[in-house]
């Protein structure tokens, strides 16, 4: 798989890190680029309102109004100075230039952001804030079809990331992640598969991720541990990580149930509220 084309929603004015994410893969990849800003303002009542509830909810939704629409000029004047320095031409209107260009648009819903990932490769997506952006991310995952690169919002490595770790178990997304990592796979100098072994993953599954890899021009070296004995696997991964210094963390998403998420939890939430590095998901 290459990647010739980009999704970069934003959902407010702290989305450098995506923009700057974004940007230096469209210049590497030779890709399109769409940055999308999501303007959204949601003011939500409570019970029956008097007069002076009502002014001051009016009140309220013009300065969130305001407010956006200056994190708004804020991001794409950010886009406009970074792909100034990578050397990205900046498209007036949606990206149906002949040649990777970037190109900025607004919506209204989150709606148009999933529509639109369907017919992108990937889309870079900042770690969520608060539970609206959990939402946009499941939505993402779950809808779109894409491998989603979600960042921190400072501290994570740009592209390209020369350290990767690779969470392998039996499931169906690990197996789609790992294929979805194979254009960043091959710019790593250090490549390592980690994976929990327990009654439902076997070893053996992480040997048998090595030789896939192989077969793609990538040397992985493999690291197993017990998932009795680590903390929850998701902080256990991020630990890995820290250990081995990566700059890059690629996992499987949402291979339970929306039942099992919500009520126990799983290593895809805990990822959206805890990643402090890029982690690429694919569900």
């Amino acid at each position: 798989m290459s990647i010739r084309s980009i999704l970069a929603p934003l959902v407010g004015s702290s989305e450098q890190q995506v923009l700057e994410t974004a940007v230096a893969l469209a210049a590497r990849h030779g890709a399109w680029l769409d940055a999308m800003f999501l303007k959204t303002v949601r003011v939500i009542p409570g019970g029956s309102l008097g007069s002076a509830e009502v002014i001051a909810l009016a009140t309220q939704a013009r300065a969130a109004a305001e407010e956006l629409e200056e994190g708004c000029a804020a991001m794409r004047e950010t886009l406009a100075a970074l792909c100034r320095r990578h050397g990205l031409p900046l498209a007036g209107g949606a990206s149906a230039e002949p040649a990777p260009a970037a190109a900025w648009s607004e919506t209204a819903g989150p709606g148009a952001l999933t529509r639109l990932g369907r017919t992108s490769d990937l889309v870079v997506l900042g770690r969520p804030a608060d539970r609206d952006g959990r939402e946009l991310a499941e939505a993402l995952l779950r809808g779109s079809g894409r491998p989603v690169l979600v960042v921190p919002p400072e501290g994570g490595a740009t592209a390209p990331y020369r350290r990767i770790a690779i969470a392998v178990n039996d499931s169906l997304e690990a197996a789609r992640a790992m294929s979805a990592a194979l254009p960043f796979l091959a710019a790593a100098q250090a490549v390592t598969i980690l994976t929990a072994e327990s009654a439902r993953t076997e070893a053996a599954v992480a040997a048998r991720a090595a030789v896939f890899l192989a077969r793609h021009g990538v040397t992985a070296e493999v690291r197993v541990f017990p998932k009795d004995d680590e903390p929850p696997v998701g902080r256990a991964l991020l630990g890995h990580c820290r250990q081995l210094d990566a700059e890059l963390l690629v996992i499987g998403a949402y291979s339970h149930s929306r039942a099992h998420e919500l009520l126990l939890g799983g290593v895809t939430s805990y990822m959206l509220a805890c990643l402090d590095r890029p982690v690429l998901m694919a569900h």
